[in-house]
């Protein structure tokens, strides 16, 4: 919700700039928070409003008129964007749906029927451009199986997995956006509880009237312990909620549940248990029988009411509309546990009324319901303006928006947090906060980031190194103490938003040991994916795990075909010296029998992404090339080289030249060692472009750039 923007950025390589910049707005000024309120409007007939704009709305920030800097319209039904050329699609604008199943109140055999419909809502209900992650609630807490993605497999995998036995250890993605790893049809599900029916037993011989002083304590005793269940599972709820306010835009969330017993939150008088009894209770009062009456059932329960409202507001406040599924219209004809039909309705029917949502009885006509759903939420404004109001941290503002539009009806949020310190943050808060980064390609942070992902021609999957950089002044910037913990979090998608592989490494540098080769320096790391050939994504978060200080930078990769025919070139590595701070690999890179991508003449190295150098001083560079399928030998062929500046100025390098050769590996790869000096230039980045030529004209030329610095 809330965009830091900055005037300035560091160079990056030539490969990542176009594509980094792809959805980067530029109706950004310095230093400037901006908040962004997406808004739904309908009218009479509870479809959408189209054809409005800035001018027909009014938002007020704590009471106070706040000015609409920047205006966007999402029509899901056009499937285009109104708006300006810089947001392709605003991230706040699209759709977010949460599936959650609530396991606390609901049979194993809800739980299938469940299944079936969000599997439904999967495939017919969702847009291309829409999101959806899938949670449970449950006697452990809340939690996600999937986080918010746009990969149809994963989010199929979770819920197919809800009631089945625990199979995998999932904790390799601490951010949940793999529920599978890619290519392992193994799945992990969460067990639902199961409540065994009370034995029943014998009265005969015992006087009715302690018969039932005796029922209604047993009755009581277990409305406490109902009671004490409803308050948890509304905490849970709470913590759920409050999560969900680091996810950008609104989410609409679907939620699979049976409702607890309306009874213990209104008390009998207003849902009565059961005619019978409601008569005997009725009758021990006009006969002064008073034991026997459990007045505490017959009214409503005030503290769990507060929690209640409570929840709501909070969900509220995030901006989640939720649309409550009661599961007791999901059973099938015959099913025993009809007889609780309706008994969770009340406590359902306030989430959803309070929200904006709207309670689902009849759920077994599923599809027609989440349509009409999608219908209203199809059209989507967003606001954005500038707060002119401060409050403390963490507190919240109170939004209200209109629209100058007679009989419409507006659905936006409730308002917004100040910023919280990180510390604060729970743990699925901050799992959620990444990974809306990863999700919404927030570029930016509060430090550089570097990213280089190479393909490498292998069979079945290539690898795919990623090389991550971050400038060691910049890391340790405000960083006290003798530690630094940081997560790396690096995930390849198709071009359908699938997840195609990922890793995430958590790093500890110990600043009294490396803290001054750091300082001044660069923290490098070497990792690996395993990509089949065609275009992704990668998209890559170091973040500062004790203070929550990020960078994100999502680069295009390109994986060919194996065995090609004509010469394939990487993008030329520049080596890093001894004093070039600290390098770390993937522990893994050793353990496999194929060639090391980071080896040259028995060096092994990681790259340097933003190297630094002096005019006439000889850097070394790697060159790795496949050549073409007539010239495997890697000797028909010239190399040559060329400087430029920012303006296209070109220059010849002082010195140039291949001083070693590898022979191929088994997949064809050769690796060239060169020796670079760039002529005497003045401080700023350039780019060295190398080219190879077949000399007998036979093939096209290949082509690779990188880029520098010179001090």
């Amino acid at each position: 919700m809330f965009r830091r923007v900055k005037t300035a950025f560091a160079a990056l390589i030539v490969a990542a700039v176009a594509d980094s910049q792809e959805r980067r707005a530029v109706r950004e000024t310095a230093d400037v928070t901006l908040v962004e309120v997406p808004v739904n409007v309908t009218g009479r007939d509870g479809k959408p409003i189209a054809g409005l704009t800035a001018s027909d709305f009014q938002i007020e920030d704590e009471g106070k008129a706040q000015k609409i800097v920047a205006f966007d319209v999402v029509d899901l039904r056009q499937k285009q964007v109104v708006a300006g050329p810089d947001t392709p699609f605003p991230a706040a604008a699209r759709r977010h749906f949460l599936l959650l199943f609530d396991l606390s109140y609901s049979t194993p055999h809800q739980i299938v029927r469940a299944r079936e419909a969000a599997l439904r809502f999967i495939a017919t209900g969702m847009d291309a451009e829409d999101l959806a992650a899938v949670g449970t609630t449950s006697e452990g807490g809340a939690r996600f199986l999937v986080t918010f993605t746009a990969d149809r497999r994963q989010l199929v995998e979770a819920i197919r997995s809800l009631g089945l036995p625990a199979a995998t250890d999932r904790s390799l993605d601490p951010l949940s956006f793999a529920f599978v790893v890619p290519g392992d049809p193994s799945t992990r599900g969460r067990s639902p509880a199961i409540e065994s029916a009370r034995p029943s037993t014998g009265t005969a011989g015992v006087d009715p009237g302690a018969a039932r002083i005796y029922a209604m304590m047993a009755q009581r005793s277990e409305d406490l312990n109902a009671i004490t269940r409803v308050a948890r599972h509304l905490g849970e709820m709470n913590a759920l909620a409050s999560a969900l306010n680091l996810v950008t835009g609104r989410k609409t969330i679907v939620y699979f549940s049976e409702g607890y017993d309306s009874r213990l939150l209104l008390g009998s008088l207003a849902r009565q248990k059961s005619h019978d009894e409601t008569i005997a209770d009725n009758d021990s009062i006009m006969q002064g029988r008073h034991l026997e009456i459990d007045i505490a059932r017959r009214s409503a329960n005030s503290p769990l009411q507060r929690q209640l409202d409570g929840t709501v507001e909070l969900f509220r406040r995030s901006d989640c509309v939720v649309y409550p599924i009661d599961i007791t219209g999901l059973k099938a004809d015959g099913d025993a546990s009809l007889a609780s039909v309706g008994r969770g309705e009340d406590s359902l029917f306030a989430l959803a009324h309070a929200t904006g949502g709207e309670l689902m009885k009849s759920a077994n006509d599923l599809e027609a319901q989440m349509r009409r759903i999608a219908e209203k939420t199809s059209l989507t404004y967003v606001l954005t303006f500038q707060p002119t109001v401060r409050l403390e941290q963490g507190k919240f503002h109170r939004l209200k928006v209109g629209v100058r539009t007679k009989g419409a009806r507006v659905s936006a949020r409730a308002g917004y947090y100040e910023t919280r310190l990180f510390g604060s943050l729970t743990p699925l808060e901050r799992s959620l906060s990444a990974a809306d980064v990863i999700t919404h390609d927030k570029t930016g942070g509060d430090f550089s980031l570097e990213v280089v992902a190479l393909a490498v021609r292998e069979q079945p999957l290539g690898r795919a190194p990623v090389v991550l950089e971050v400038p060691g002044e910049e890391l340790l910037r405000g960083v006290t103490g003798e530690r630094l913990r940081l997560g790396l979090y690096v995930y390849a998608v198709d071009e359908r938003g699938a997840l195609a592989d990922f890793f995430s490494r958590a790093l500890t540098v110990d600043l009294k040991k490396e803290g001054t080769r750091l300082r001044g320096a660069a923290l490098r790391y070497a990792g690996s994916l395993r990509l089949l050939p065609g275009s992704y994504r990668v998209r890559a978060l170091v973040r500062d795990e004790d203070r929550g200080r990020f960078a994100f930078r999502a680069v295009a990769l390109e994986v060919p075909e194996p065995g090609g025919k004509e010469m394939f070139t990487l993008p030329p590595l520049f080596l890093g010296g001894e004093s070039s701070g600290i390098s770390l690999r993937d522990a893994s890179a050793g353990e496999t029998s194929a060639p090391d991508i980071f080896e040259l003449g028995g060096e092994v190295f990681v790259p340097d992404l933003k190297p630094r150098l002096f005019a006439g001083k000889v850097s070394r560079l790697c060159l790795m090339l496949y050549p073409e399928e007539s010239g495997a030998s890697g000797d028909a062929f010239q190399v040559e080289a060329g400087i430029r500046d920012a303006q296209g100025h070109a220059w010849a390098p002082a010195q140039f030249a291949v001083v070693g050769r590898s022979a191929p590996d088994a997949t064809g790869l050769i690796k060239l060692l060169l020796h670079f000096a760039p002529v005497p230039l003045p401080p700023g980045g350039y780019v060295l472009s190398i080219t190879l030529k077949d000399p007998s004209g036979a093939s096209p030329p290949a082509r690779t750039e990188a880029a520098f610095r010179i001090l």
